[in-house]
């Protein structure tokens, strides 16, 4: 539904169709990658990854667990999060929903 919509939408989105609302950061941007054009390089990954970051920083999603990269799933040697879409982030989707008007 949210497809090409600013990112953090569609982040809230697949966050909150995720089993138990939780998924690991490069899950989530893996189809983010898939469905946005300017975030297919490493320099896009990045600016993803970060709008996670501040997703969690505003408290719609939360970390669950953290652990180093070992294996290059993401990049090698970073740290891959395991985040859940909080309350607020579902409400704030809500939110969203009823604001948007089909293309």
């Amino acid at each position: 539904m949210m497809e090409g919509m600013p990112v953090k939408f569609r982040f809230l989105e697949l966050y909150s169709e995720a089993e138990n609302g939780e998924a690991w950061n490069y899950e989530i941007i893996d189809v983010m990658k898939n469905e946005y054009d300017d975030f297919k390089d490493d320099y896009g990954r990045n600016v993803l990854n970060y709008a996670l970051i501040e997703m969690a920083a505003s408290g719609f999603i939360r970390a669950l667990d953290m652990k180093e990269d070992v294996e290059g799933i993401f990049r090698k040697g970073s740290i891959l999060t395991l985040y859940r879409i909080t309350n607020i982030g579902l409400e704030q989707l809500d939110d969203l929903k009823k604001g948007l008007k089909p293309r």
